[in-house]
């Protein structure tokens, strides 16, 4: 059985000159190809989000082999409860992300990059549900066909990021 591991770290000595990292908890991750990069990202102070590559495995439906995995072709995101250390959302992405996901949360949104589909998803906490996201919106690259002088890949969504005014920032080469 493939895993990851998470460790969680909090500063015991915050403030201080010498800063003092203790292991709070830790848990594992089943069912992953062991060349998967997990992102991880917090949206608050208890509630991690993770993107899982293309390549996660998980057992057949029905399957009582647990090593009977199939592997899958698009890339995931999980919502966790760092208190109960419980998946406590997987949100189902638009398009289907064939590359590694790149993604960053803050306490009002969650931004997944994708590069493979020039786009960009921009999802809001729930109203109702704490830690749960609401996609809200796509971002498409303004011109998806290359211009003339360009032979290469725009890559937009490679990288994302929200800054505190909540603005959105996408890289795109």
């Amino acid at each position: 059985d493939m895993k990851e591991e998470i460790r969680l770290y909090s500063n015991a000595a915050p403030g201080t000159d010498t800063s003092e990292w203790v292991l709070e908890t830790s848990w594992f991750i089943h069912g992953l190809n062991q060349n998967i990069d997990l992102a991880l990202t917090f949206s608050g102070p208890d509630i991690l989000v993770a993107g899982y590559g293309p390549g996660e495995k998980t057992p057949w439906p029905g399957s009582a082999d647990t090593s009977d995995y199939s592997l899958s072709e698009c890339a995931k995101v999980k919502v966790y409860d760092l208190k109960t250390q419980k998946e406590i959302q997987a949100i189902s992405l638009p398009l289907c992300i064939r590359y590694t996901i790149k993604l960053q949360a803050n306490k009002d949104y969650l931004v997944i990059g994708d590069s493979s589909n020039n786009a960009a998803y921009v999802y809001e906490h729930s109203k109702d549900d704490a830690g749960v996201f609401v996609h809200v919106d796509t971002l498409k690259h303004p011109n998806p066909a290359n211009p003339p002088y360009m032979n290469f890949e725009r890559r937009f969504g490679r990288n994302v990021a929200i800054n505190t005014n909540n603005d959105i920032l996408v890289y795109a080469s």
